[in-house]
């Protein structure tokens, strides 16, 4: 089933709720829906003793809901909602939780399991902007996300398990604030059992995150990005909305966060970034670099060049090959900023003119006559 919808407007209840309590429900697809000041939830996927399962919102906004912007409810014996992912969603201005899910056992053995939150924006709720509760979340994420501005930004309570969140935006440089593990964070405040190490230095435009053996990860449209994995991996690109680090002297304004889940079944990854010709305006497009952060200034990767064949829409890609010998390695590959390099054409020499050889002939001569009349000078007062 797919549900293709613009649900808007101010009304009390939640503007698409997905409920099941007498057959079970599976597959669907909520694609670039419009949810806004819904007096309830924006949207929900809840079950009162039976199962709600596969089930994603893909694009789209829900601002303003008078309680939850989406919730995920499972309650009753044996009620389970599972496999719900959420993909480049705006999730906004939520009086309660933008994204809660909830796990209630009250009535029975509930579960709600396995959610994936992924390149979204979850930002202005009045309480968390992202709540796990009663759950166990092992085979839970939250990934690529800007998660800022909420009330708190994400917590993971009453529950089992610690929740992956790593590669996530926080709203400052320092990270998400958590009194134990980052009390010098100033961005939107994390739980205890949250992995967030390592964070994202900037805000993410887009993002994508697949499993890859010996193949292509084709993030052209969210990042303009691809990677071409040696071996397998879980692998992500990600496109920062401006410079994440201190300032790049050669920039051609291209940022992209790159990152491996493990390294020990890669032998090599090619890092693609492509480009159109607006972007490397002002720049000799030959001298296209790759340039990454080691942790404390930009740096050339070791093995870096630039293809300049057309690809599609783009002019050519400039590309790096990381190894276990290169620079950056494969081991550096956890979360790690790149950024497109390349440099200005030279300034022309102006020819002489015969006029300017002439003024400079006579100048030169002026000046040696001077200097040998002051020595005739010298030598008749000795």
């Amino acid at each position: 089933v797919t549900v293709i919808v613009c649900a808007s407007g101010v009304g009390d209840r939640s503007g698409i709720a997905i409920w099941d309590q007498t057959l079970g429900t599976s597959d669907i697809q909520i694609i670039n829906p419009t949810v806004t000041n819904r007096g309830g939830r924006g949207i929900m996927f809840g079950t009162w003793g039976k199962t709600v399962t596969n089930c994603s919102v893909t694009g789209g906004t829900i601002s303003g809901s008078g309680n939850n912007g989406v919730m995920l409810y499972a309650g009753g014996a044996g009620g389970q909602v599972s496999d719900v992912t959420l993909d480049d969603v705006t999730i906004e201005n939520s009086n309660s939780h933008n994204f809660l899910a909830f796990e209630d056992d009250s009535g029975g053995d509930a579960t709600c399991s396995d959610v994936t939150i992924e390149g979204c924006t979850i930002t202005g709720a009045a309480g968390k902007g992202v709540y796990f509760y009663g759950m166990d979340v092992t085979g839970s994420r939250v990934k690529c996300s800007n998660i800022e501005n909420n009330g708190d930004g994400l917590f993971n309570s009453a529950g089992t398990g610690t929740l992956a969140a790593t590669l996530n935006w926080w709203g400052d440089a320092s990270g998400p604030n958590n009194a134990a593990t980052n009390p010098s964070g100033t961005g939107n405040e994390v739980s205890d059992n949250v992995d967030y190490d390592p964070w994202l230095g900037a805000e993410v435009v887009g993002c994508e995150c697949d499993f890859v053996e010996d193949g292509t990860l084709d993030a052209k449209e969210e990042a303009d990005t691809e990677l071409v994995v040696d071996g397998r991996a879980n692998v992500t690109a990600a496109e920062y909305a401006n410079n994440p680090e201190a300032d790049l002297w050669c920039e051609c304004d291209k940022y992209i966060d790159v990152s491996i889940d493990d390294d020990a079944n890669v032998t090599e990854i090619e890092i693609r970034l492509y480009y159109t010709d607006a972007e490397i305006e002002g720049l000799v497009e030959s001298s296209l670099r790759l340039y990454w952060w080691d942790g404390s200034s930009w740096v050339e990767c070791s093995n870096t060049g630039v293809n300049m064949a057309a690809v599609d829409s783009y002019s050519g890609y400039i590309w790096a090959i990381i190894d276990a010998t290169s620079t950056p390695d494969l081991s550096d590959l956890q979360g790690t900023p790149f950024g497109g390099c390349g440099n200005p054409p030279p300034v022309p020499r102006v020819p002489a003119s015969p006029s300017m050889l002439v003024t400079a002939v006579a100048f030169a001569a002026g000046v040696v006559a001077l200097f040998a009349l002051r020595r005739r000078v010298a030598s008749q007062k000795r």
